[in-house]
């Protein structure tokens, strides 16, 4: 006969907030300023055309500080030939294709990313990566952030880091780079640390009245170890059976997870179990029974929704009541941990959406394929994977009172607008966006889409085109995707999307040196918007606007001439006048 063991818990739900991140969290991840004019005029160069003639007609989008492509999105290359396409992309950044050496390849259910690193002089320069991301045996989307004329003299042991001078110019300062558990430090030669980031992520909380009250409820205690006189181990299964007859131990131990007091480091252990029932209160802490429980919940939902992700094999070290001066959890390195009740702040262990929150950064961290683990992405990625589960935008609802929350999704959160330049705040615009596309689409639909977007490793404002490139159906850039209208519209909206025009590509041959009396010169040039169906490109609506090449001091100072083009489909012709000589 198999017994089943029923655990009685508190269901309380909480919220948590920032008190401010003293280190960066989470790898750098760029906001760059996107000037059309300055994006046309970069497209407008011979490497761009080069590689296109060579590769298709390929989105680019550009890193304005030093031109060098950043986003790039197209037709799809045979995933076979990544060598040589990771050559053609060093290439058309202006790096020699012998600094750029393969880092990794990671293959999960269909879709493969490989990243590339950038060397100068052998040394490996901190941030400069080239990934390319591939479904199905093409490679249609790529990130990069390699860069041209990298200068410095590094020695042995040494990376080079990227950084912007007062004047907005890149810099290279050679350092050593030291890794410790959860965190990443620069050091210059004299020692200093210059810069630093971690892995780290925290919910605080701050309130006024607080009451863990709450209804008790019996869930199954599903995969923890029993052992007793008739037997054992035995692990029980998702409806906590077992075949023991009580007496018997029971340590919150199983393939997936294990629960312990710091600073044990062995699993919680109840010594005796009389009648089936694990009392939180009196055989262990609630904050050891939630998190035993709840779990396997949001586990569950990642299975179902991702069950390639890379984490699901392993085993997650849980602690819980960690005896700190502070309220907070934290994931770091594939584990969860929650602090023990501070003053008026109850053990965060207790609260299902922080459980679900912090397993939430490791959905993150261990989903990449590639790109970087932002740390304002990763903090709206793991309050929308809570809200999803709850199904509900707030959090923390009723935690100091009927009517009362912590944060929430409903609002529309708008860059940069809204953006404060702190993880957990700037979070909400990613996740308010996710919450408005579950409105829109469903929660099933939003969030297989938003977890394969998520592996990419997209930034706040470069997720758009991990958005498309996940709504995408056959790798193919130039035709739209499916579904590019309505995301690009709530994209749009949240102020991450790429803007009115749309993804844009363009392309013009210069004009060669024409002859005395070779008359009217002929000016061609493509224009053309992937997502024509919804962007603000009227086609008939171009001008060409052209000077001649003088020394000014900003290019608003040329004086300009309107002409207006004449167009087949995206192909346009104007025609300037014979200039004279000189």
């Amino acid at each position: 006969m198999r017994r089943s063991i029923l655990l009685p818990l508190v269901a309380l739900l909480f919220g948590f907030a920032p008190t401010g991140d003293p280190v960066q969290v989470g790898e750098d991840a760029l906001r760059l300023e996107v000037t059309p004019a300055i994006q046309l005029r970069l497209q407008d160069r011979a490497a761009v055309r080069d590689f296109r003639a060579r590769r298709g007609d390929w989105f680019v989008r550009f890193d304005e500080r030093d031109g060098s492509p950043r986003l790039l999105w197209g037709p799809g290359v045979d995933a076979r030939g990544v060598m040589g396409f990771a050559r053609d992309l060093a290439v058309l950044a202006g790096v020699d294709p012998g600094n750029i050496r393969l880092e990794r390849r990671l293959d999960r259910g269909g879709r493969t990313g490989w990243r590339f690193r950038q060397v100068h002089r052998g040394a490996p320069v901190e941030g400069g990566m080239l990934d390319l991301f591939a479904e199905d045996g093409r490679i249609s989307v790529v990130q990069s952030s390699l860069h041209p004329d990298v200068h410095g003299d590094p020695r042995p042991g040494e990376v080079l880091l990227t950084g912007t001078g007062d004047r907005g110019e890149l810099i290279w300062t050679p350092v050593r780079r030291i890794e410790t558990v959860d965190e990443v430090r620069f050091l210059d030669r004299s020692g200093a640390v210059v810069h630093r980031w971690t892995e780290r992520f925290y919910l605080d909380i701050e309130l006024e009245e607080r009451t863990a009250g709450g209804p008790l409820i019996l869930v199954p205690a599903r995969e923890v170890t029993v052992n007793g006189v008739d037997g054992g181990p035995f692990l029980t299964d998702a409806l906590g059976q077992h075949p023991l007859v009580a007496p018997y131990e029971v340590t919150l131990e199983g393939p997936f997870l294990e629960v312990f007091h710091d600073p044990n480091p062995e699993p919680v252990l109840i010594p005796r179990v009389d009648d089936d029932v694990l009392n939180s209160f009196a055989d262990f802490t609630p904050s050891a029974a939630a998190v035993a429980t709840y779990f396997h919940v949001v586990r569950d939902w990642l299975v179902l929704n991702d069950p390639t992700n890379s984490w699901l094999p392993d085993l997650v070290p849980a602690a819980v009541d960690l005896e700190r001066d502070s309220c907070n959890a934290f994931y770091t390195n594939g584990t969860i941990n929650f602090h023990d009740q501070e003053g008026e702040c109850i053990a965060l262990g207790r609260i299902a959406d922080v459980i679900y929150h912090e397993y939430g950064h490791g959905v993150h961290h261990y989903g990449l394929l590639g790109g970087v683990f932002a740390g304002d992405i990763s903090e709206g990625s793991a309050d929308f994977i809570s809200a999803t589960i709850n199904d509900d935008p707030f959090t923390g609802v009723g935690m100091s009172g009927p009517g009362t929350w912590i944060r929430e999704m409903e609002t529309d959160k708008v860059y940069p607008t809204d953006f404060v330049d702190q993880v957990h705040t700037d979070g909400l615009i990613w996740a308010s966006f996710l919450w408005d596309l579950r409105e829109q689409d469903g929660a099933v639909p939003t969030d297989l889409l938003f977890l394969e977007a998520l592996a990419y490793g997209p930034t706040l404002t470069e997720s758009w085109l991990a958005v498309l490139a996940a709504d995408d159906d056959d790798a193919d850039s130039t035709n739209g995707t499916p579904n590019d209208c309505s995301l690009l519209a709530l994209l749009d909206a949240h102020g991450i999307g790429p803007g009115p025009l749309g993804v844009v590509n363009y392309a013009h041959e210069p004009v060669a040196d024409q002859p005395t009396g070779a008359g009217p010169a002929a000016i061609d040039f493509t224009l053309s918007a992937a997502n024509a169906s919804c962007s603000d490109l009227d086609p008939d609506s171009v001008t060409l606007h052209w000077a001649l090449d003088e020394p000014v001091a900003a290019l608003g100072d040329l004086a300009f001439t309107m002409v207006v083009p004449t167009r087949v489909g995206a192909a346009y012709t104007a025609v300037i006048p014979e200039q004279l000589p000189g």
